[in-house]
């Protein structure tokens, strides 16, 4: 509480018909000073002699208090601080964004669970098998991958010697599934395609890797050599790779990337097509030949899903394809 106006002149001598003294103006001159000094001047707190209590201020009385909050008279129109004249601190209780506690929103974005990864499981042999959740087990991250392709057969025809595309590597996925979990989840590694036939035989699909409900189909087909007898022609890349089973479930899927197509441009150069890529492996590798009597099988790639390369033929030996390599599965428990 401050300093209020008070009036000296209580008696009301300064009045008309009175004798007024310089006295008596200079006291209520003196009680004004008072009253707006600085540092003990009124207060505004609604108390006698201190003014009544200020409610709105700004150029236009923008901004209004109510005893129980501090707002602007308009909602939405109005900032806090501005380009180059922000507030260094903000204390509160709580905030409200849109009409919905900050804490709200935040736990919205933030994980629910924080974990501990426990040490990864990981399958790379084709065929099928049961894994049992470790106890204490809250989550589990999946990475699957579909096997590779295998690579195009390249045939001969005494004349002119070819080569065979390059075999697509598997989907790759990636599944988070929390609690309630299983006690066990089947699964299944895919098998690598095989290489096709000496001659004009396209390469196999990979198979399909599956973990539960899961699902990562395998690389396609390397395409064959084909047989036709004119030079300078590019064969075919492999068929795009399917979507998986499930996308529309799956935090995370990734197509394989496709085989490479052959390259031919002349009777004896030739060039077979690399087998797709992975992440998790490499494939065959292409072969480029300008000799129309060597002949070799398509090379089989490095890793887990990877597709193989392409056969080369010479003119009178037909040439296999390179297989793909089976699929693989990371399972890791989390904690």
């Amino acid at each position: 509480m401050g300093q209020g106006y008070i009036r000296n002149d209580t008696v009301d001598n300064i009045a008309n018909g009175n004798v007024i003294r310089a006295s008596d103006i200079d006291g209520e001159f003196d009680a004004l000073v008072l009253a707006f000094d600085e540092t003990g001047g009124h207060t505004h707190d609604g108390t006698i002699n201190e003014g009544g209590p200020i409610t709105v201020i700004g150029p236009v009385q923008e901004y209004v208090g109510d005893g129980t909050a501090y707002f602007p008279k308009t909602g939405s129109a109005y900032n806090l601080g501005k380009v180059g004249a922000s507030w260094l601190n903000v204390y509160a209780d709580s905030v409200t964004l849109a009409g919905v506690d900050l804490d709200t929103r935040l736990n919205t974005l933030a994980p629910t669970s924080t974990y501990r990864y426990g040490i990864p499981t990981i399958y790379t042999t084709a065929g099928t098998g049961t894994y049992a959740v470790p106890v204490g087990a809250k989550a589990l991250l999946i990475t699957i991958c579909g096997a590779g392709a295998g690579g195009g057969g390249a045939t001969s025809t005494g004349t002119i010697a070819r080569a065979g595309g390059g075999g697509g590597a598997g989907v790759e996925v990636t599944d988070f599934i929390e609690e309630p979990l299983a006690a066990t989840y089947s699964y299944e590694v895919g098998a690598g395609g095989v290489g096709g036939i000496a001659g004009d035989g396209p390469g196999s699909m990979g198979g399909t890797t599956n973990f539960g409900t899961c699902t990562a189909p395998g690389g396609r087909s390397g395409r064959s050599s084909g047989t036709t007898t004119t030079t300078e022609t590019i064969g075919d890349v492999s068929v795009p790779p399917t979507e998986p089973s499930g996308f529309y479930n799956l935090q995370y899927a990734k197509m394989g990337e496709q085989g490479f197509p052959h390259l031919k441009v002349s009777a004896q150069w030739r060039q077979s097509g690399r087998g797709g890529n992975s992440s998790f492996g490499l494939g065959g590798d292409p072969k480029i030949d300008g000799s129309t009597t060597n002949s070799t099988a398509g090379v089989t790639g490095f890793g887990s899903g990877a597709g193989g390369g392409g056969g080369s033929s010479s003119t009178s030996v037909d040439q296999i394809g390179g297989p793909g390599r089976d699929g693989i599965i990371i399972v890791t428990a989390l904690y």
